[in-house]
């Protein structure tokens, strides 16, 4: 779902806001280098943990991404349904353990 996340909604993002083509994903980060950390937290492990802090990340960069692009329709209330739902799940995860 991430990749999918990538490849629809954060590519087309960053390349409108560059000024270039809104057509595949494959140099994002040649595009956009400051965007390389949140980029790279949208990459979850394997874990529970881990895949609800990539949500989250993916959740803040979109959130980034929309700022800079006024024709976009926000849907705040369908926003936050899917924050509070997320949130739902999360609390529901068991506690981390450490090695």
């Amino acid at each position: 779902m991430l990749a999918a996340m990538r490849a629809i909604v954060f590519g087309p993002l960053i390349a409108h806001g560059g000024g270039h083509r809104a057509a595949g994903v494959r140099r994002l980060e040649q595009m956009a280098p400051g965007l390389v950390p949140a980029l790279e937290a949208t990459i979850g492990d394997h874990t529970p943990h881990g895949c609800a802090a990539a949500l989250r990340a993916s959740v803040a960069l979109y959130r980034r991404l929309r700022d800079d692009t006024s024709a976009l329709v926000r849907r705040t209330s369908a926003e936050a349904a899917g924050l509070d739902y997320l949130a739902q799940i999360e609390a529901r995860l068991p506690a981390r353990t450490h090695r």
